[in-house]
């Protein structure tokens, strides 16, 4: 066997971090629709009351929703097995016939690690090309000026 594959998610603790989220915000709606029920409850109060349970509602909608999707996935498992195997050859070509069946794989990885050298000397390559101008320019300088002893 040349390879194989496997993934693995484990969902148990977002289960049950959904769980405990949905059982705290309910309790919460609760606590709130106890205080709006209180008698002497103020209508400024009501309102941001009425409010808040509005906004902890959505919030429980949300989370039920996340929850049912985990459980859905949970239920239908996918489950995909790849086994891939080449008999071994034999003789005189088999090394010849191996890095051409890896030739692809080779080839890309070959490219990969061209691309990888360009991307890195990329950012370089202003201050090289400055330093190869600026050591043209004093040869150019250096040819120019005359000699001391040739100008007696």
């Amino acid at each position: 066997m040349l390879r194989d594959a496997m993934r693995l998610e484990d969902l148990a603790q977002p289960v049950a971090g959904a769980a405990r989220r949905l059982r705290d915000l309910e309790e919460y709606r609760s606590r709130l629709a106890a205080l709006a029920r209180r008698e002497d409850t103020r209508v400024e109060d009501a309102i941001r009351l009425a409010s808040e349970i509005s906004e902890v509602q959505s919030r429980i909608e949300e989370l039920t929703a996340e929850r049912r999707g985990l459980d859905e996935r949970i239920e239908q498992e996918l489950v995909a097995v790849e086994f891939e195997s080449r008999t071994p050859m034999g003789g005189a070509m088999a090394p010849v016939m191996e890095v051409f069946a890896r030739s692809f794989d080779i080839l890309g990885r070959s490219a990969a690690e061209v691309l990888w050298f360009v991307l890195t000397i990329a950012p370089w390559l202003p201050f090289v090309v400055l330093g190869l101008a600026s050591l043209r320019f004093l040869g150019r300088m250096r040819r120019r000026r005359p000699t001391r002893a040739g100008a007696a």
